[in-house]
């Protein structure tokens, strides 16, 4: 199984050992824990999914260092480093969607630790 992994909050429960939601108003989902990393770039329709997933990914690129959206990721990779598995829920998924830019920025701080 994968470290990290991606699911709809409509679709079958996540069994991992953290159960992240990472969209809006996670109050609505109380078998899931608010990541407090929900896109701040609302869709408007399916013609502007690709749009808002870029804006969310320049977003987090230009976050600083010890912003909220970067430590929130952070203490996911670190959750992974501790051998956890975490699921990212969202509306989503298997769309193209935030999460798999947030999944993709965890996977980067892993791969960059474990480089000499």
């Amino acid at each position: 199984m994968n470290a990290i992994t991606i699911h709809n909050v409509n679709g079958r429960r996540p069994t991992c050992d953290v159960n992240l939601y990472c969209g809006r108003n996670g109050s609505k989902y109380p078998w899931l824990v608010d990541a407090g990393l929900g896109n701040p770039f609302p869709m408007k329709g399916e013609a502007g999914r690709d749009a808002v997933c870029e804006e969310y990914g320049s977003f987090l690129r230009l976050s600083l260092p010890d912003s909220p959206l970067k430590l929130r990721i952070a203490r996911i990779a670190q959750l992974v480093r501790e051998g956890k598995t975490v699921s990212l829920s969202c509306h989503c998924h298997p769309k193209r969607c935030h999460c798999d830019t947030i999944k993709a920025a965890v996977e980067r701080i892993l791969q960059q630790e474990s480089q000499p």
